[in-house]
């Protein structure tokens, strides 16, 4: 027996307290733009309440981290609490409580991530930029907290990432498959950014295309309230358009109509793709 213990509660690293540093009230014509631009994300929504997520996105663009000033901006607007609202946004890591570097580096490394290769790419990172986790450089520059919105406008420093990043990506899903195989997987699924820009579809024995219409997808997106207008054009732009990744898929998931006919679509998928001969490279 395997016995696995989960001790819960904040990291050792975990900056304290909770959401002091900052300003503590934002002038009139901050709160004034801010007033408007909250009100456009939070029509979105059924219920107020339910765009806090973003809310805390919008303020901590302001400040480039959550202050007092931020916290109780978002909860006079939402009719909550300022400990509701704290409560919230120290739950999740995507929110920056201290100061941060000018640009901001960020790995994914929760269990999907791990097995993608997302502790690998942190440790390269990390040996690279002579700074841990949660650390800046001492030019001030870069944080390790999240991929800034710079590097996507920079053809040159995306080139230098992939250059590090997808030689060990590779490894890892090679070293990710054989140990299904030996485990008896009869199938293995995959998500893999950027398959036909890297040639990937070389290295599977099926490909699955998600999609749903263009509107939709930038509605959904941008609800997120995690990345600008701006920035979802120029991701877009690098990647194949989704007709053509349609066209050359085996298989096409439209997410446009619910959840329900998406499963169904994956179970119908799932019964297909284990009768097809290897193809992969």
């Amino acid at each position: 027996m395997t016995v696995v213990e989960l001790r819960l509660g904040p990291r050792p690293d975990e900056p304290g307290p909770p959401i002091s540093q900052g300003p503590q009230s934002y002038s009139a014509d901050v709160t004034a733009r801010l007033t408007d631009d909250a009100g456009k994300v939070v029509a979105r929504y059924p219920e107020a309440r339910s765009a806090l997520l973003p809310l805390l996105h919008l303020v901590q663009a302001e400040d480039g981290y959550l202050t007092p000033a931020g916290i109780a901006f978002c909860a006079q607007y939402l009719a909550l609490s300022p400990a509701e609202v704290t409560a919230v946004a120290t739950f999740y890591s995507m929110y920056r409580r201290t100061p941060t570097g000018e640009y901001l580096v960020g790995v994914c490394t929760n269990t999907l991530c791990a097995v993608m290769g997302g502790d690998a790419i942190l440790e390269v990172l990390e040996d690279h930029l002579d700074v841990h986790a949660g650390e800046t450089t001492a030019d001030g520059k870069v944080d390790r907290a999240r991929l800034s919105a710079k590097v996507v406008h920079d053809p040159a420093a995306i080139k230098r990432l992939e250059q590090i990043v997808h030689p060990m990506l590779r490894s890892y899903h090679q070293k990710f498959l054989q140990d299904a195989e030996q485990a008896g997987a009869p199938v293995v699924v995959m998500d893999v950014p950027l398959l036909f820009e890297t040639g990937g579809e070389k290295r599977v024995d099926a490909v699955v295309v998600v999609t749903t219409a263009p509107e939709v997808q930038r509605e959904r997106i941008l609800a997120r309230g995690t990345m600008t207008a701006e920035t979802l054009d120029a991701i877009l732009a690098r990647q194949t358009p989704d007709a053509e990744k349609r066209r050359r898929a085996d298989f096409v998931v439209d997410t446009s109509h619910g959840l329900d006919p998406v499963r169904a679509r994956i179970r119908d998928i799932l019964a297909e793709v284990v009768k097809m001969p290897q193809r992969r490279s």
